[in-house]
């Protein structure tokens, strides 16, 4: 029995939510560096997810994690951000056009297409995360330190688990 696509999604968006706010979020290497691997689920959605899907699917994912990590929204506001920009960044980094459909992946896109728009995506969020993160005790060093360090650690799992899917 195959099971609708929709199911499919919110399963996937499940699993990672609650594997980024169980496990992930726990994990500061250094005390600095924090992987954000749930944004894989946003990342890798197919491109014919409606603008209005695609945003309902990061406000949902967004808010779910604030749930379980017990944070006032923060999650949800750089997940959303991420929604909104992920088109335009999908269009930055590929030559495909609009109408085509496809799972962006390293196969679909291209290894250094999907590296860059890996890279881009992860700063973006980290950039946006932290940034409400530390709105009251904002130092500048510190700030750039950690979304170095969680951006780098973020992309390395993220390219590691795409490499070990085979995607």
């Amino acid at each position: 029995m195959r099971l609708p696509l929709f199911l499919k999604q919110l399963l996937k968006m499940f699993f990672f939510v609650l594997l980024q706010g169980l496990v992930f979020s726990h994990i500061a290497l250094w005390g600095v560096a924090t992987p954000y691997i749930f944004i894989y689920f946003i990342l890798t959605l197919p491109t014919d997810v409606g603008r209005n899907q695609l945003l309902l699917w990061g406000f949902f994912a967004g808010l779910f994690l604030d749930m379980i990590s017990n944070t006032p929204g923060i999650y949800t506001s750089a997940t959303l951000l991420l929604s909104f920009v992920r088109p335009r960044l999908l269009k930055l980094c590929t030559t495909f056009e609009e109408v085509d459909a496809y799972v962006p992946s390293s196969k679909n896109m291209g290894l250094s297409s999907f590296v860059e728009y890996l890279i881009i995506s992860i700063f973006l969020f980290v950039l946006v995360l932290l940034g409400v993160g530390q709105m009251g005790q904002f130092t500048i060093g510190i700030y750039l330190r950690d979304v170095l360090a969680s951006g780098l650690l973020t992309f390395g799992l993220l390219y590691i688990f795409h490499w070990s899917l085979d995607i």
